[in-house]
């Protein structure tokens, strides 16, 4: 008698362990069906249609499917709420939640701004930017800086080094880039007009009808796979690297305080993975594209131009001269400055040390 009782327990036990489940499960469902839909107004700075919107519509697609539709993503390509030049105060005012943008913009507010993106003459690479950001302090004083303006800031892309300059005629000394019209990026423009040279700054949709035209001799926009698109190779015949004045280029997802605030601690945590994931994603993508563009620059006729070391070392040279007296001026230039030598002081030596030449062959 007593072990049929025992049975029954067990059963009746087995029984209300089903119906809680059940009941669990089913106030689980409840609750996430009920849990609030957040959406965020999304612009980027590139027009439709590029390498660069592209990977704007992958992070917006991600954020909507790994936070299971509770944080939608309405994605706008560039230009069509703002222009690029107005998506940080568009950000910091609230009238988008968030944006895919780069550092480079925010310069009109914080002088400092362009070496969340590129560090000219220090970092050659990607890898140095991201290794700064993250085991340096850079990603501390890049939100230090923007906190001011009540923005939250993530790295969100990452691309190789531009092309220094695309010209009809080689640049091979310091001598020819005597006389050239020029367009550069305003920070290493200002320590090329330091030393003679003739310096412009053009709308990326005005540089290759200038160069066609004849109103400027050689220009830097970006990097092949994005040039290639543009027109670049019917308009010169020679592309010159490395790109010293900006070895990689660094986007950011740009987020209003208030809209970040307001998300729950696992819908941010999408957010930051998301734009974790993007950062490998378009490096792994851009270095694919870019191969294919410049193979196809080749077969145009494009010749492509590698700059001699002493040409280097010289430019090099400026850039330093220009920032020991620029941090002068500014102080959280002089901030950034340091903290990015120093880092560089360890790291690069590490990074020299595990370099390998390629082979003959590969050459």
């Amino acid at each position: 008698m007593k072990g049929r009782n025992f049975s029954w327990l067990i059963l009746t036990l087995i029984v209300l362990l089903f119906f809680l489940c059940l009941a669990g499960n089913v106030a689980a469902n409840q609750d996430k069906q009920t849990q609030k839909i957040y959406r965020w107004k999304v612009q980027h700075f590139a027009g439709a249609g590029t390498m660069f919107d592209e990977w704007g519509k992958h992070l917006a697609e991600r954020i909507t499917e790994m936070s299971d539709g509770h944080l939608v993503i309405d994605y706008n390509s560039g230009g069509s709420i703002v222009s690029a030049s107005e998506l940080p105060n568009a950000v910091s005012s609230g009238l988008l939640d968030a944006a895919n943008s780069y550092s480079a913009l925010w310069q009109g507010y914080e002088y400092a701004a362009p070496l969340f993106c590129a560090s000219p003459g220090l970092f050659s690479d990607g890898r140095d930017m991201i290794a700064w950001l993250y085991k340096g302090n850079g990603l501390e004083l890049w939100q230090e800086m923007l906190d001011p303006y009540g923005v939250k800031v993530f790295p969100c892309t990452i691309t190789d080094m531009e092309v220094f300059q695309y010209s009809n005629k080689p640049i091979r000394s310091i001598e020819d880039m005597k006389g050239l019209r020029m367009r550069m990026m305003p920070l290493m423009g200002e320590v090329l007009s330091d030393h003679g040279m003739s310096v412009f700054f053009l709308p990326g949709s005005e540089v290759v009808p200038s160069l066609e035209k004849h109103v400027i001799d050689s220009a830097e926009y970006t990097m092949p796979a994005v040039d290639i698109d543009l027109g670049f190779a019917d308009a010169v015949k020679f592309f010159h690297y490395p790109g010293i004045h900006q070895p990689s280029s660094i986007g950011e997802f740009i987020i209003n305080a208030d809209s970040w605030a307001e998300l729950p601690d696992y819908l941010k945590l999408v957010v930051e993975t998301a734009c974790s994931e993007l950062l490998w994603y378009s490096w792994l993508d851009q270095g694919e594209r870019n191969l294919k563009a410049i193979a196809e620059f080749k077969e145009k006729g494009v010749e492509q131009v590698i700059l001699p070391d002493d040409v280097l070392q010289t430019m090099n040279n400026w850039i330093d001269e220009w920032y020991a007296k620029k941090v002068q001026e500014e102080p959280f230039l002089k901030k950034v400055r340091e903290s990015q030598v120093e880092f560089a002081k360890e790291w690069l030596p590490y990074k020299e040390s595990i370099y390998i030449p390629p082979p003959e062959w590969a050459k």
